[in-house]
């Protein structure tokens, strides 16, 4: 009997070994592909990178205002190794941070309200519809009259720029689910406009937190 049971396996795997080998054979082809495009991803930055610095080790263009990749890479790690690196990035990340919580809460609060109840999206889509388009950058001199100098004018700016995004998102995705459940015949309430507009809106926030970085 165990002979027999070995003679089974044995056959089983010579049968199957074709199909193992071909599969071994489309991983292997899979995954050089996706080495290749990783690498084809890669061209291009690095290609910039190689002209910018070959252009101003060639004489064309100021580096005292456009450094070279070079003189940055060297700056970079003289400021890492000063410790400054390190405090302007975390003082970059608590403005961002903060400037997102201040925007994105009260956006999303909007969103799902202009999404449930008519009258406020007819008081608010005008206001939304007119400031949206404004450059934020533009508001920064408003911005600085009014908070002065210090973090308080850019964490308003960056609440300001995070805002606009996430309402209008928010109002979408919202909107989209009162859409699908009036034509299913059922009502739209609060719990069922937050709860499967959860992952659009996280999405979103998720997105436009690159707005406030460029703020």
């Amino acid at each position: 009997p165990g002979s027999y049971w070995w003679g089974n396996v044995v056959g089983i795997a010579v049968d199957h070994a074709p199909l193992l080998a071909e599969r071994e054979l489309l991983m292997r082809i899979e995954m050089s592909s996706k080495t290749r495009e990783r690498l084809l991803y890669l061209i291009s930055p690095i290609a910039f990178l190689v002209i910018w610095q070959i252009l101003l080790m060639a004489g064309i263009g100021d580096r005292r205002f456009v450094p070279a990749p070079s003189d940055i890479a060297r700056r970079f790690i003289t400021l890492a190794g000063t410790g400054e690196l390190e405090w302007h990035v975390g003082v970059t990340l608590y403005r961002v941070f903060l400037g997102y919580i201040i925007g994105a809460v009260p956006a999303v609060a909007v969103g799902l309200l202009m999404a449930m109840f008519k009258p406020v999206r007819i008081m608010v889509d005008p206001l939304i519809a007119a400031l949206f388009p404004i450059p934020k950058i533009a508001l920064m001199p408003l911005l600085l009259l009014a908070f002065g100098f210090g973090d308080a004018s850019k964490v308003a700016l960056i609440a300001i720029a995070v805002f606009f995004p996430v309402v209008v998102n928010t109002y979408v995705g919202a909107a989209n689910i009162e859409r699908s459940l009036k034509r299913r015949g059922t009502q739209l309430t609060g719990g069922l406009c937050i709860t499967p507009g959860v992952p659009r809106i996280a999405s979103t926030k998720t997105r436009f937190t690159s707005f406030g970085w460029c703020a």
